[in-house]
């Protein structure tokens, strides 16, 4: 049986590294508050942030092997010719939107700047409203390279399962 080699890419580690480090947050809390009777308030602030990060991260991902959560009911039921169509109108509107939610994640980021977080005092505009645009930026990048690459067919189900 031969089997499909996928090379790993900066996205999936990151977000390999990112739920580790979480996991690893998470056990170092427990393990202070029932074993050393001791909590630490930084572990969850930071965790909080981590998966705030990795979810938005992973939406990009998901983007990018074309497995986020869509509705194709109605390309479905175009003909074989049209679908390549619509699913370059899908990812062209994706793009553009990405495009001005970057914009908007940008100001609405400079709005808070200078707040730091309660535990670890850090700017909360990196390290909490800086996922929204950055992750906006991806999905644009990773837009317009399926599109210039004509890479724009969404995966087939025996793919994804």
């Amino acid at each position: 049986m031969e089997t499909k080699k996928e090379k790993s890419n900066p996205i999936d580690l990151f977000l390999g590294i990112i739920f580790c480090l979480i996991v690893l947050l998470i056990f170092t809390q427990v393990l202070f508050r029932y074993l050393l009777n001791n909590s630490l308030n930084w572990t969850e602030e930071l965790a909080k942030y981590l998966f705030v990060w990795m979810t938005f991260i992973g939406s990009a991902s998901a983007f990018k092997d074309h497995i986020h959560i869509g509705v194709d009911f109605f390309v479905e039921l175009l003909p074989s010719k049209y679908k390549y169509y619509a699913n370059w109108i899908d990812i062209f509107l994706i793009t553009v939107f990405s495009g001005v939610a970057t914009l908007i994640g940008y100001m609405w980021t400079a709005d808070v700047w200078g707040t730091l977080s309660p535990a670890l005092e850090l700017p909360i505009s990196i390290v909490l409203y800086g996922a929204f645009p950055t992750t906006s930026i991806i999905i644009c990048v990773l837009g317009a390279r399926q599109l210039l690459t004509n890479n724009v067919n969404q995966k087939q189900e025996e793919d994804i399962l």
